[in-house]
């Protein structure tokens, strides 16, 4: 917001200032912004350490063996139709 001021030195100039208010809301709406943007990816982090869901954890390994039965499932199936034949 622009406003009007008067010189402290010379009362007759008066010049075109930038308010306060207007800095300290940018500075304000800035900082929510990034501290919320920050706050989101530490739950998000905290989340995935709590749950396993990272390279490694208990939901990857588990996945890995739900695949690992899949492929032996469908081997094994392919074995029998062959014999079956």
């Amino acid at each position: 917001m622009l406003v009007p001021v008067r010189s402290t030195t010379d009362r007759s100039a008066v010049a075109i200032g930038y308010a306060a208010e207007t800095k300290l809301m940018n500075r304000t709406m800035t900082f929510i912004g990034l501290a919320g943007v920050l706050a989101a990816m530490f739950i998000w982090l905290v989340n995935s350490l709590a749950t396993g869901r990272y390279k490694g954890g208990a939901a990857h390994r588990a996945l890995l063996a739900g695949i690992a039965e899949l492929k032996a499932r469908a081997e094994s199936e392919q074995t029998l139709s062959r014999t079956t034949a």
